[in-house]
């Protein structure tokens, strides 16, 4: 099979060579690498020319007219690929020499697979090991790993992301039920929802990258500090769970308009759980203490624990956000 390496740039001048490096050097060279560039204005398309005419391999730079944001980014890069296999790329992180060799053994291994994801080691801004992973940082337990492996991956997945788009590869025929990709989605979580429907995503458990944590990230990966959840729960409004709702909502209608109505009632009463459970946060009470008996509800059917990755902490946020007529004007959140 035919490999390709998606990567998208910004602005990554500081970044973009290791990470080049590490994608020349390995043992299962790929068969051309794509690279959409989102109008940088360092020397990041420099860079990706000067590889472009070094590397033992095809690599395509194209440079987008306008600035299209990480996700129509990887949508366009993703397109522009010609390989049976799709590696995403970011600019800034690391793979280790045996990555793409890793993950094309998955798929020689199973016809049937569509996603394969892996591990990673988290890094700092100077590529300095951390000494902690990159699954343990978004959450994803031991008894969700559990899941994957007993091939329940849409449990996990209906709950909260924990596909890490760098990690991951796919199938080109998964581009017929993904793209286009809904605006209010990213392009990972989207992509590992709808493998998961039909139970053909697989995990890695070694680390294949180094995974940069940094400041100047577009979307990444963090570990939340409490503060910053306490944050994050405050500034939560109606509005987040109504947007959060239509996500699903979109999900749903792909899946049913790509899998021309083969679709398990369980994955059918998972999507509509989910959309009902958010809605149902969205209707809370601007006051608070009217808001315990419908939340306590919830709680009690077990929405949190299904539907919100922090479960318990979950109804607590809804407790205590702010209600619509409290927050500060859409200009000046952050």
């Amino acid at each position: 099979m035919k490999l390709s390496v998606a990567l998208c740039s910004y602005n990554g001048e500081k970044f973009l060579r290791p990470q080049l490096r590490s994608i020349a050097e390995q043992t299962r060279a790929p068969d051309e690498v794509v690279v959409r560039d989102d109008g940088s204005s360092d020397r990041s398309v420099e860079i990706l020319q000067e590889f472009s005419a070094q590397a033992p391999f095809p690599v395509r730079v194209f440079v987008n007219e306008v600035n299209l944001g990480s996700t129509r980014n990887f949508e366009r890069a993703i397109a522009d690929c010609r390989g049976e296999v799709i590696a995403l790329c970011d600019q800034d992180d690391v793979w280790t020499a045996q990555k793409l060799a890793r993950l094309m053994e998955a798929f020689d291994a199973d016809s049937r697979l569509d996603v394969v994801f892996t591990d990673a080691e988290i890094a700092d801004g100077e590529m300095r090991l951390l000494g902690s992973r990159l699954w343990d940082s978004v959450g994803f337990t031991r008894a969700e790993r559990r899941s994957f492996n007993g091939g329940d991956a849409f449990k996990v997945l209906i709950r909260h992301n924990v596909v890490t788009g760098a990690t991951m590869a796919f199938r080109s025929r998964v581009r017929t039920r993904a793209l286009p990709i809904p605006p209010l989605w990213v392009h990972d979580g989207w992509i590992a929802l709808l493998a998961a429907v039909s139970g053909r995503i697989a995990m890695h458990p070694e680390p294949m990258i180094h995974y940069r944590r940094h400041a100047a990230q577009q979307i990444g990966a963090g570990g939340n500090p409490f503060r910053k959840r306490l944050e994050i729960a405050l500034s939560m409004d109606a509005s987040y769970f109504t947007r959060s709702a239509q996500r699903y909502r979109e999900a749903l209608e792909r899946v049913l308009a790509t899998e021309e109505g083969n679709v398990d009632d369980r994955i059918r009463k998972g999507f509509a759980e989910k959309i009902a459970h958010l809605e149902c946060r969205a209707a809370l009470p601007a006051s608070r203490p009217a808001r315990i008996p419908p939340a306590l509800r919830e709680l009690v059917s077990l929405g949190y624990h299904r539907y919100d990755e922090h479960g318990m902490v979950g109804f607590l946020q809804d407790l205590i956000r702010s209600s619509p007529d409290t927050l500060p004007p859409p200009s000046l959140r952050k």
